[in-house]
Order: structure tokens, then C-alpha cells, then sequence
């Protein structure tokens, strides 16, 4: 175990990092004071070890975890996610960052998930909703005797609501996503055609097999929407000037029409996503608990109603060492990774009962990746070659090995998940004993990369060097610091990276300076290299 000087804590965090973490995840007292950041991983790690003692756990026993927990997160080498950063071992409700939820087809029922939406955004949690159950527009609605205005005026209206919860200063990110079997799914893709309009939702259309087939096989021919058991040709739903539904005309339209549609959107604004929902049902890993329906916001897990995703990510970047990957450290980092999230559950205390415990009987965990591109830096390999893919391979490969293996083990000595009847875990008789439903999951670590100063998720960098803002208009300047390495390791001389520095400010790349060698170009890309 390294164990860290306090103040050396405090002095490993670069300028960037601190003034994020100020604004994020360090916590006030009562007497105002704002914590370091080596109280906060000290908060941290003592909340999740006294979880232990519920287990059975000894002071002593407690104590080493908290010692192990405290010797990842100094190291760099592993943090949960933003939510528990901010809440745990704090006098706030600890939550995840990602929850979702059902909507049913009457008022009671998007009324009801609203509320809950709202109670949940408050407490900083994002949400993942699928619109598909809710009548295409201009239905009969039997108990107003009138006409349904559609799925898209109700995601306005959840869309309004998230916007004033957003002015109050607590918000999360959402997701909205129809089927392209619903009926309204051309009203939905074109939703944000204008810039501004519903900000506060990520939206994705989900394409069946059904669909896919048609468009690699009979693209020409009509394409039908399924609603009620029923073959029905596709809305275009008719708005006034003011937004809401005058009428709708069915259309005639085919399945290759439709996939160009959902291009021609993407291009504009870069939405829709693509969802292939039923490939993601066969990896469902709880199958008998039911159909699942949405995503997170930000895509990464695929969650039955109510169910949380409970993130935190290995730092890749700072487990290479002399340019090899440590992978005794990988493997013992992932272990402890996965028992410090797995007490997280046992922290969780949703405004939403049902979250809470569809939470605690799946144990659901999302251990990711950060700093893989920072990885290959160090290690000399281009991210686009099968050299990187390789690479990918074997970290990911250990880490899924690693992973279900401490769950095991966890089981073993605290008790399975209680949803494992529902699970791919249990077959006929056979039975594996685990303590999580899933475990691994490669999230976007937009902040927390920041916290450790490394390349986002699994992501190549977007440039060497180049300026962030955040929402706040506050401004981070990055420029790679082992490209920085890189150079002093080759000896070239300050005039000569200054001139480098220089290009690279200018235009995030190095490909275009033929003068340096072709390794360093190789090994040095960034996206639009690729």
C-alpha cells in the first residue's frame, strides 16, 4: 500500500483540477469552511469502510478497508462517481448519478413519474425516460373525451420542468427515447430540429430488428409502425405556429426513407443517438425481471424502471509504469474498486423509495475506465491500430475478470444480490453465486477525468492541446502533459518545443509537422486524426 502525506494530497491536483472541485465536490462545514481535497477522499473512504461494520465488520477490520479505499482514490488510480464524491460521509442524500424511469399511458401515470422525475433532479440525479407506451398523437383519451396531443408535447412539458429546476441550481442531464415502431417517431426525431428547443434532454430513437432488416434488405418498401397489436403507417404529426398538435396525416414512407430521415437529423444537430434495443435485450443480464426499455442520459447502461446506475472508473493513465502496464496493480485496484462500490448502494438514499430498493436488490455497479488514451501515450501505441485494439482488449478483459471475480467473492461473504432468481446468473439448476447483476461499464467521466487530470472514458483526446468552458463560462487550459514528457524525453531543445507548443495551441494536432518523426506522429493522435 502507498500511503500519502496529507498535504501531498492536496498538492497532487493541478490548477484545473481545484478550481473544478471547488465549484463540484468539495464540501462546506457548518462554519463555512470548504474542505481539501485530501478531506474529501478521507470523507470519502471513511463512509464507504463503515458500511463494513453492518457486514460484521471489526473497528480494525473497517479501518484497513478505509485505508485501502483512501490508498486508490490518492493514487489516482480510482473514483466513484460525481454524485457519491459530493454526498458521501456529507449531511446530503447520497445518490447516483443516473436513474430510470417509467412512463404509463394516462395522466396519473406521467404526472406521477414526473413528480418523481423532479424530487430525483433535485438531489442532482440524471434521468433516463422511454416514451413509447404513451398514444401517438390525436388518440382518443376516454376520460377527457378528447384527443392525446402525443409524446412529444408531454417530453416538452417534463422538458419545462427540468428547466426551472435547472434555475434553482440543482439539475441532472435526461434521456427521452421512442421505438421507431411507434406511430409519433417522426415528431420525435425532428423535436430539436431547432437549436434551443428542449434543452434539457438528450433524445434517441431505438431501432428494432424488424427495422434493420428492412432497411438492409427491401429499403424501398413501406415502412408500418406497430401500436396495439396493430400494423399502422407512420404519423407526421401537424403543430400550429405555437407548438401544439392541430392534426396528424398518416404517410407513406419507406424503411430506407425513414434511416435517412433519422441521418439527416443526427447531421444537423447531432441528434438522434441510435439505439439497437433489441440487441441490447439479449444481454439483458436480468431477463426475467423484464423488457428493458431506456438508457442512463449519456448511454452507457441500459436499466429496467427504477434502477440506478452506480458509476466509478480506473485511471489507466497512472497505471503504466516504465512504460508497461502494472496489471497486478489493475487487478488489485479493480477488486477494491468493485467493494467500494458496492458499499455505495448501501449509502443510497433516494427522495424515491422504489429507486432505493430496486438499488439494493439488484446491486447494480458500472466500474468504467478513464485515461485509456493518456495509456497508449505512454506506452507508444497509435489508438487506431490493432496494436490499440489489442491493448483494449487485455485491460478491459482483466478488468471484466477481475470484476466478477470480487463479486463472487463478495457474495460469499455478504449475501447475494436478492434479484439473482431474475438473472442469467441462475440457469436450470445451475446457480453462480454473485453479489452485483452487472459490473462493468464504460462511462463519458467528463468531470472526474478532470479531478485526475487525465483523457476522458475510453475516448482518444480531442486535441494536445486546447481550451474547456464549462457551462458556467469558466475556462481550463490543457495542454498534454506526457506529450510535454514525450518531448523533453527526445531532447529537443527549448526553442524547438516552444516552436512545437506553439503549433500544437493552434491546432491540436501534430500531424501536420512532417519535420518530427513519424513515432511521435503515430503515437501522439488525437480524434480528427483518425
Amino acid at each position: 500500500m502507498i500511503k500519502k502525506h496529507r498535504q501531498e494530497i492536496n498538492n497532487s491536483f493541478t490548477e484545473n483540477a481545484l478550481k473544478m472541485m471547488k465549484k463540484r465536490y468539495l464540501v462546506f462545514n457548518n462554519e463555512g469552511h470548504q474542505e481539501s481535497p485530501a478531506d474529501m477522499l478521507q470523507r470519502i473512504a471513511r463512509a464507504l469502510a463503515d458500511i463494513e461494520k453492518k457486514y460484521g465488520a471489526s473497528a480494525q477490520q473497517a479501518k484497513q478497508h478505509e485505508e485501502s479505499f483512501l490508498d486508490v482514490m490518492a493514487n489516482k488510480e480510482f473514483t466513484p462517481a460525481g454524485r457519491t464524491i459530493t454526498n458521501a460521509g456529507a449531511d446530503t442524500r447520497v445518490v447516483a448519478n443516473c436513474i430510470v424511469l417509467p412512463i404509463e399511458d394516462s395522466m396519473e401515470g406521467i404526472f406521477q413519474t414526473l413528480k418523481e422525475a423532479t424530487l430525483l433532479q433535485q438531489a442532482g440525479a440524471g434521468l433516463g425516460f422511454a416514451f413509447d407506451k404513451l398514444r401517438p398523437a390525436m388518440s382518443p383519451t376516454i376520460t377527457s373525451r378528447g384527443v392525446s396531443s402525443g409524446s412529444v408535447s408531454f417530453m416538452k412539458v417534463y422538458d419545462s420542468a427540468f428547466g426551472i429546476i435547472k434555475q434553482q441550481g440543482r439539475h441532472g442531464a435526461n434521456m427521452a427515447m421512442i421505438s421507431v415502431e411507434h406511430p409519433d417517431f417522426l415528431d420525435f426525431i425532428s423535436s430539436k430540429m431547432r437549436e434551443g428547443d428542449i434543452r434539457n434532454f438528450n433524445i434517441s430513437i431505438k431501432l428494432t430488428d424488424k427495422f434493420m432488416k428492412k432497411v438492409m434488405g427491401s429499403p424501398d418498401s413501406q415502412w408500418y409502425c406497430t401500436w396495439k397489436g396493430k400494423r399502422v403507417k407512420p404519423n407526421r404529426v401537424i403543430r400550429n405556429p405555437n407548438g401544439s398538435v392541430s392534426g396528424t396525416e398518416l404517410i407513406d414512407i419507406s424503411a430506407g426513407e425513414v434511416f435517412e430521415e433519422i441521418a439527416k437529423y443526427a447531421w444537423r444537430n447531432g441528434e438522434p443517438g441510435v439505439v439497437f434495443i433489441d440487441e441490447i435485450n439479449r444481454r439483458n443480464p436480468l431477463p426475467e425481471l423484464g423488457v428493458i426499455y431506456t438508457s442512463n442520459p449519456c448511454g452507457e447502461q441500459f436499466l429496467h424502471a427504477y434502477d440506478s446506475c452506480n458509476l466509478g472508473s480506473i485511471n489507466l493513465a497512472v497505471l503504466v509504469k516504465k512504460g508497461k502496464i502494472d496489471y497486478e496493480r489493475l487487478k488489485h485496484v479493480t477488486r477494491v474498486a468493485v467493494r467500494m462500490l458496492d458499499n455505495v448502494i448501501d449509502l443510497f438514499d433516494f427522495p424515491v423509495a422504489k429507486v432505493t430498493e430496486m438499488a439494493q436488490r439488484n446491486r447494480r455497479i458500472g466500474l468504467g475506465v478513464m485515461g485509456f488514451a493518456d495509456m497508449l501515450y505512454q506506452l507508444g501505441v497509435k489508438y487506431n491500430s490493432n496494436e490499440g485494439y489489442a491493448v483494449a482488449e487485455k485491460v478491459m478483459g482483466t478488468i471484466q475478470e477481475e470484476a466478477h471475480g470480487a463479486s463472487q467473492e463478495l457474495a460469499e461473504e455478504k449475501g447475494t444480490f436478492p434479484n439473482l432468481k431474475f438473472s442469467v446468473f441462475v440457469k436450470g439448476r445451475k446457480k453462480i453465486k454473485m453479489r452485483n447483476a452487472a459490473l462493468t461499464t464504460v462511462a463519458p467521466t467528463g468531470s472526474v477525468s478532470m479531478m485526475f487530470d487525465c483523457s476522458s472514458g475510453l475516448e482518444p483526446n480531442f486535441a494536445l492541446a486546447f481550451i474547456k468552458q464549462d457551462k458556467d463560462g469558466v475556462l481550463y487550459h490543457y495542454l498534454n502533459k506526457h506529450f510535454e514528457a514525450e518531448l523533453d524525453r527526445r531532447r529537443f531543445n527549448d526553442e524547438e518545443k516552444e516552436a512545437i507548443r506553439k503549433e500544437v495551441v493552434d491546432k491540436g494536432s501534430i500531424q501536420h509537422l512532417t519535420h518530427l518523426p513519424q513515432d511521435l506522429r503515430d503515437t501522439f493522435v488525437v480524434a480528427m486524426d483518425m
